[in-house]
């Protein structure tokens, strides 16, 4: 196992990594990686025993970083020593980055402390999709600081090619707002178009069925009132024509003297609710078959 440079020391930036020391392999390459790129890392490199007191040194460390990583994975979430430094991080406040470099169920209470913090998906995202994603959260804060060349330009330690990362982490973070965008108008459009499936489907496999056996008993109203919701649901002109004259009758209304307010009950159903239908002079207007009566209203004027 290659171990990384040693835990950075100084004044400058620096990014804490909370981590299980059973997943040192994994952890360390990302380290080593971090290190690579001029990041500043502070990290155990010794581990805590069980039942020793918590070092004062990782609680300096947490509290003058300027970013606390915290690798997640099932063995980082059972470990109380994590969970300390996690507490402890958001305790003070500091700038806490969850990093899942496998897919990982969360106690309820981690998971409440996490849910509105920064995450990375490392197992769901591609290479240099996630290195990106690292670097833009801890990379601009917390690097070695940059020095003259002698032939002018500027550069870490390490000679990182800085205008090109640069460049091509700022395309990134444009594709990223586009596909956002992208996102965002879609998932509206994408919720729309399942809502008209969802009463193409009610209409077809329910509201249709139901027609027919209130036809077939002579509930005209019921099958009348179904058909109203379905063209309400689905939209106009969703019921045939055909339907249409199995169930209802279309007429005109008037009277004299005219703009008097019209409503209608069926006749079987003495105490029923009465259904309003307009004002006269009423045109075109559908009603169920059957018994009906029609209520005729208007102000100075016997009902």
């Amino acid at each position: 196992m290659a171990i990384p440079l040693p835990a950075y020391h100084g004044d400058g930036p620096f990014s804490f990594v909370s981590y299980s020391h059973d997943d040192s392999d994994a952890v360390y390459a990302e380290i080593r990686w971090l290190q690579g790129e001029g990041v500043n890392v502070w990290y155990d490199t010794g581990g805590i025993r069980p039942g020793s007191e918590w070092s004062d040194e990782l609680a300096r460390a947490i509290k003058n970083a300027r970013h606390f990583v915290y690798f997640i994975t099932p063995r980082s979430v059972a470990s109380e020593n994590c969970r300390r430094e996690v507490n402890f991080a958001l305790a003070e406040r500091k700038n806490v980055l969850a990093v899942h470099l496998e897919s990982t169920d969360l106690p309820d209470g981690l998971r409440l402390n996490l849910e509105n913090r920064q995450a990375i998906l490392k197992h769901s995202l591609t290479s240099d999709a996630y290195q990106r994603a690292l670097l833009d959260v801890v990379g601009g804060q917390t690097r070695t600081p940059e020095t003259d060349d002698p032939d002018g330009s500027r550069s870490t330690p390490r000679d990182r090619p800085t205008k090109d990362r640069d460049a091509a982490r700022l395309r990134w973070r444009l594709w990223t707002v586009v596909v956002v965008g992208i996102a965002l108008v879609g998932l509206p459009i994408a919720y729309w178009y399942q809502q008209k499936q969802d009463e193409q489907r009610w209409f077809e496999h329910e509201a249709l069925p139901a027609v027919d056996a209130h036809i077939q008993r002579d509930e005209y109203a019921k099958a009348y009132a179904l058909l109203q919701e379905a063209e309400r649901r689905v939209g106009t002109g969703s019921v045939s024509a055909e339907t249409w004259n199995q169930v209802a009758v279309t007429v005109n209304v008037d009277s004299s003297p005219s703009a008097a307010d019209v409503s209608y009950r069926l006749y079987e159903a003495a105490d029923g609710q009465w259904t309003s239908l307009g004002r006269t002079p009423i045109d075109g207007i559908k009603l169920p078959r059957g018994w009906l009566v029609l209520r005729f209203e208007k102000a100075h004027y016997a009902t």
